[in-house]
């Protein structure tokens, strides 16, 4: 059965694409159960303009970096990595390590000396697995009993 022509006077367009693309446009014309001239036709004009001050109508902006705005993230990117990889630099991040890691040992020893080394041992547990955790565990207190931090 036919589809009923619209009356009144109409052009015929052509449109080019890849086959792929064309495809994908079919499959979406028949899910939105539309000959794809239709489908074509209503996503064209589903695209909100606005109007510039010359009054010629503008798309909207893109929602997507800029070539530059690209290539200054890989640059800040590879800058990072490039410190990071380097050892002897004690860059803001490495400074950063050793104050957490301080902050870290300061209350594992704090958990140690007020009795809480199941506590401290469940934690580690948690964050690194059952064997890792224990043997963290095992080597802080061993060392802290040897460095005389602990009694």
């Amino acid at each position: 059965m036919r589809r009923k022509r619209r009356t009144g006077p109409s052009m015929v367009r052509a449109i080019s694409c890849p086959d792929s693309d064309w495809e994908r446009v079919r499959k979406r014309a028949d899910a939105a159960d539309m000959s794809m001239s239709q489908y074509v036709v209503s996503k064209a004009l589903s695209v909100e303009l606005t109007v510039g001050a010359d009054d010629r109508p503008r798309l909207p902006p893109r929602l997507v970096l800029t070539e530059e705005e690209q290539t200054q993230i890989r640059d800040r990117v590879a800058a990072i990595v490039e410190r990071m990889a380097n050892a002897e630099d004690l860059t803001d991040l490495g400074k950063l390590r050793k104050r957490v890691g301080f902050i870290l040992r300061a209350t594992m020893l704090d958990m140690a000396r007020n009795g809480r080394t199941r506590e401290l041992t469940l934690i580690l547990v948690d964050l690194f697995g059952p064997e890792e955790g224990e043997r963290i565990a095992e080597k802080f207190v061993a060392r802290s009993l040897r460095d005389g931090l602990l009694d």
